[in-house]
């Protein structure tokens, strides 16, 4: 009876965390989904308001820890995006990732024949640090202490690893519908079903780095901000073949993870 008792628990707390980081990010987004498409004129301030979308998942994960554990919740929670106490090879580890996923899919691209419009890069080589400050402070961060801090372990209590990534994987990408109509982003140019799959492959990346090291938020928000920086640095994604090397580079990737480590932890167990 506990047991189940605490599963239910866990599935009304993913629920609220989902309907609330949807509600406050798609409500933040819709000035300038609005505005791109010509349906109402907001004033530039309004505008402003939609970075902050990003912070949806991480104010429903705050707000749901500060029911659950109070203050002394919230100081837990927020230190586990700081903290440093990890196998260092993790933090070479998860630089490669993007680094060998970029690499990979380069490639694969030129044995293919797959043109990569590297003039359509929309991040100059000079830019990469200052901007992964910017993504890891305004994307990463405020994403991560939601997506992983919060709804990955409350659905590793009710799937296995591999079937927690799907799903978180899925939510995630749906998360970003409202940039798909949104002028000047990277999923402007995606196709949904694209996106999301992308995202459900990525997610099982996340969680092999995530569990490998004692549930390390400061990890993820890393890794996420390098990746980001990455995709502005190698603009494979601009075409439709570009991205779908990418997708099977990645996707090889996972399945090796998975095979490798096993789909119910995703951690190699040690004798």
């Amino acid at each position: 009876m506990e047991i189940k008792d605490s599963n239910n628990l866990q599935s009304m707390d993913l629920v609220r965390f989902f309907g609330i980081s949807f509600a406050i990010s798609w409500l933040l987004f819709l000035p300038r989904v609005l505005s791109d498409n010509n349906l109402v004129a907001f004033p530039p301030p309004i505008l402003f308001v939609s970075n902050l979308a990003t912070f949806g998942p991480f104010i429903a994960a705050f707000l749901l820890t500060v029911r659950e554990g109070g203050l002394d919740g919230i100081k837990t929670f927020w230190k586990r995006g700081w903290n440093f106490n990890f196998d260092k090879k993790w933090l070479l580890i998860v630089f490669l990732i993007p680094t060998v996923a970029s690499g990979l899919t380069i490639l694969v691209a030129n044995l293919l024949d797959v043109q990569i419009p590297w003039d359509l890069a929309p991040l100059p080589l000079s830019f990469a640090v200052p901007i992964f400050f910017v993504f890891f402070l305004t994307q990463a961060l405020p994403e991560e202490y939601g997506w992983r801090g919060f709804a990955l372990d409350k659905l590793q209590v009710r799937w296995n690893a591999l079937t927690a990534s799907l799903i978180l994987g899925f939510l995630w990408g749906l998360w970003h519908l409202p940039l798909h109509f949104m002028s000047g982003t990277t999923q402007e140019i995606i196709p949904v079903y694209e996106f999301i799959l992308k995202q459900m492959v990525g997610a099982i990346i996340y969680t092999w780095v995530y569990n490998n090291t004692n549930r390390n938020v400061f990890l993820v928000i890393l890794l996420h901000a390098v990746w980001n920086v990455f995709g502005g640095l190698f603009p494979y994604w601009v075409t439709g073949q570009g991205r779908w090397v990418n997708f099977g580079v990645e996707l090889g990737l996972a399945a090796i993870i998975v095979l490798v480590y096993g789909a119910k932890t995703l951690v190699r167990k040690t004798v």
